[in-house]
């Protein structure tokens, strides 16, 4: 357990860390060192209390004092895990990674930065940093089961997104071929509109051409037609003249008279 110094001792700190941002060359090397495990000591602390947000704070502080601190950085890209901010942590754990010490330090960033890509569900990045972790550490038996998980969620997150890619590809063939359909159904309802326009067209031409094949021999036949029939009416009466003068004319049979 990490004791918290007094409040007042805390302030101190701080206004010492303050000053040091204004006049960093001021303060011998020990001392910068000391003020950085300092922070990073009352950052423990706070991020044992849940406090996560004052951690990150005496975390980044302790790296003002010390930039190549690799617990400070380690710590911060926890403190950034804890709330959520996976991205920045990932980035804090992959710089601790560079500056640890030793391989196991080295390992459990990476293994903590494969924990950062997972909850960003950037498994393939999670599956490089766990190897990674392994390679530095291969008896972590943590790290190899989050290798496995990583790699399951991987294998899943590829198989949804062809399956996804599948069906993005089978929902564009299907718009395409309506899309061709309406334009068929288009192409054809214009032709048979066409075709019925062209017809009725023809239609009244052809009716056309025949009222006036029909009106054209009337005409003739009709001033033809004409003389003849004065002439047969004329023929006809005169032979019904004829027929009524010889009943006229007609003589009349005698009888006999039996006497």
């Amino acid at each position: 357990m990490i004791n918290t110094p007094y409040p007042t001792a805390m302030r101190l700190l701080r206004l010492t860390l303050i000053l040091l941002g204004l006049i960093p060359g001021l303060l011998p090397a020990q001392v910068l060192l000391d003020m950085a495990r300092q922070s990073n000591r009352l950052g423990n602390g706070s991020y044992a209390a849940g406090e996560y947000n004052r951690a990150e704070s005496r975390y980044a502080e302790a790296l003002k004092a010390n930039p190549l601190m690799p617990e400070a950085r380690y710590n911060l890209g926890s403190a950034f895990y804890q709330q959520g901010r996976y991205d920045t942590a990932a980035a804090s754990y992959e710089m601790a990674a560079g500056l640890a010490q030793d391989d196991a330090s080295r390992a459990q960033a990476y293994h903590n930065l494969g924990n950062a890509r997972v909850k960003e569900q950037k498994y393939q990045e999670a599956v490089e940093a766990y190897k990674q972790a392994l390679r530095l550490n291969p008896r972590d038996e943590d790290t190899r089961y989050n290798l496995a998980y990583a790699l399951e969620k991987m294998r899943q997150q590829q198989q949804d997104q062809q399956n996804q890619d599948n069906q993005d590809q089978d929902q564009q063939e299907q718009e395409q071929n309506e899309d061709q359909q309406n334009q068929d159904q288009q192409d054809q309802d214009q032709q048979d509109q066409q075709d019925q326009q062209q017809q009725n067209q023809q239609q009244d031409e052809s009716q056309q051409e025949q009222n006036q094949q029909e009106a054209q021999p009337m005409e003739q036949m009709s001033q033809q037609e004409l003389e003849q029939l004065l002439e047969a009416l004329r023929y006809q009466e005169e032979k019904l003249q004829e027929e009524r003068m010889k009943q006229k004319v007609k003589p009349r049979t005698p009888t006999e008279k039996d006497w």
